[in-house]
């Protein structure tokens, strides 16, 4: 692109690598894939993705990073919304995979500890929303506007708990393309 910056896009299971010198809706139309896509699509929480409503979503990448970045600013010992919803998040990943490794039909291994992790996770995303509403600080702001998005989209950061074919994390799609 004669030396001009360009956008790589990149998927985990098929690699269809195209480049071009947008990065928004009209590069992911140029691609040809969401346009048509059936299925769900494991994403980070880029709000370009937004422009295809039809498209079920699970968002892998950002329920764990984000919360993480917030739990690593925090001092030791003040009690932190975001490590409660990483607690919750990690112990359903864990419950997720001992069912999972049973075999029985995908389903978590406790389904009343799961509830639990999710009610554990639901209460932490409301108290860090309450938390952070007087949102004095850019920082402030953006744990706002992460607990808002948290709860707003719980099915689509709770999928993995409910589709076997959606992933904790995208790691794999990070570590192929990366």
């Amino acid at each position: 692109m004669e030396g001009k910056l360009a956008w790589v896009h990149s998927a985990t299971k098929y690699a269809l690598i195209t480049v071009h010198a947008r990065r928004g809706i009209e590069a992911m139309n140029a691609a040809g894939v969401l346009p048509n896509f059936s299925g769900i699509v494991c994403r980070d929480a880029w709000a370009h993705y937004d422009s295809y409503p039809e498209i079920t979503y699970a968002l892998v990448r950002s329920h764990y990073a984000e919360l993480q970045a917030v739990t690593d600013l925090v001092a030791d010992g003040p009690w932190c919304w975001a490590t409660r919803a990483v607690d919750a998040l990690r112990e359903m990943k864990v419950l997720v995979n001992q069912g999972r490794e049973v075999g029985e039909n995908d389903e978590v291994a406790d389904p009343g500890v799961l509830a639990e992790q999710v009610r554990r996770y639901c209460a932490a995303t409301v108290i860090g929303a309450r938390d952070t509403a007087a949102r004095p600080s850019k920082l402030m702001k953006e744990d706002h506007a992460l607990a808002n998005r948290l709860i707003n989209r719980q099915d689509d950061y709770l999928r993995f708990t409910t589709d076997p074919r959606v992933p904790f994390d995208d790691n794999a799609s990070e570590r192929r393309s990366g």
